[in-house]
């Protein structure tokens, strides 16, 4: 693979991490929280990859927005997602 390539696929998963967050909140939201814990880690998970595959492209010199927008969205994505689950197990622990 190429440079544009692991551009293009963090950018793809830097957005979907962020859209999962959102479309899981609206979906699951009168769901048990062990459901919506696993969908957050799926985000949480889509947003480290897209990092990861942002520094793959910036080590191949691939210098473009794509790698910028996966880069940026993933780490939105990895924030909100972090702390959501550390709220559901905050919530799940006060049991």
């Amino acid at each position: 693979m190429n440079g544009k390539q692991f551009a293009m696929t963090s950018m793809i998963l830097g957005i979907a991490s962020v859209a999962w967050d959102f479309l899981m909140d609206l979906l699951l939201s009168d769901v048990s929280n062990g459901t919506v814990m696993v969908a957050e880690l799926l985000g949480l998970a889509m947003g480290i990859l897209a990092i990861i595959f942002a520094n793959k492209a910036k080590k191949l010199d691939y210098v473009g927005g794509m790698r910028m927008a996966g880069f940026v969205c993933g780490i939105i994505g990895v924030a909100i997602d972090g702390i959501v689950v550390m709220l559901d197990l905050q919530y799940l622990a006060s049991y």
